[in-house]
């Protein structure tokens, strides 16, 4: 497909951007970079991405941004905790394995995972990591109606906000 895009066969930078779409998974994780890296605008730029021209931003937050943010909190939570008690997410030892889930399970995760998500947890505290999950439940709930919002897309602008808040934003 590229390959016919492709003015003169050589392809380009642009050509990719304008002809490939990345998976609403890959932009859930850009959009998480951009908060756990205190990147309001980043962040903003991928959810928008995300929930794009969408009739029902609400369908796209339960099927894939809500619980990839989860997962992704969960994995940093044990990430913290192995930062705490010095441990490789390679050989964690068997009194900390024992406390974490089956899934998600940083320890069976793959190499550059692990990498990526002890990056993002080294800079945050348990507090920091309780806040992020708190105010994502109460975006769930505010979808579902429990909690007063305004528009989906409203809500969900608000919780990357709030929680690039939470993670101390830097300016």
């Amino acid at each position: 497909k590229l390959a016919l895009f492709a003015s003169e066969g050589t392809i380009r930078e642009e050509d990719v951007n304008q002809v490939v779409f990345a998976s609403r998974e890959w932009s859930v994780y850009k959009m998480a970079d951009g908060i756990f890296a205190k990147n309001a605008n980043l962040a903003l730029s991928h959810l928008r991405i995300l929930i794009g021209g969408s009739p029902r931003p609400e369908e796209i937050a339960f099927s894939t941004i809500i619980p990839q943010l989860m997962n992704q909190l969960r994995l940093m939570w044990q990430a913290r905790i192995c930062i705490e008690n010095k441990a490789d997410p390679m050989n964690v030892p068997e009194k900390l394995l024992n406390a974490f889930p089956d899934k998600p399970n940083l320890t069976k995760e793959a190499d550059w995972k692990q990498r990526r998500i002890m990056q993002a947890a080294r800079p945050l505290s348990f507090a920091q990591l309780t806040a992020c999950i708190r105010i994502v439940a109460d975006t769930d709930a505010a979808l579902k109606g429990l909690l007063p919002s305004f528009t989906a897309q409203e809500t969900l602008e608000q919780m990357v906000l709030g929680m690039v808040s939470a993670t101390g934003q830097s300016y």
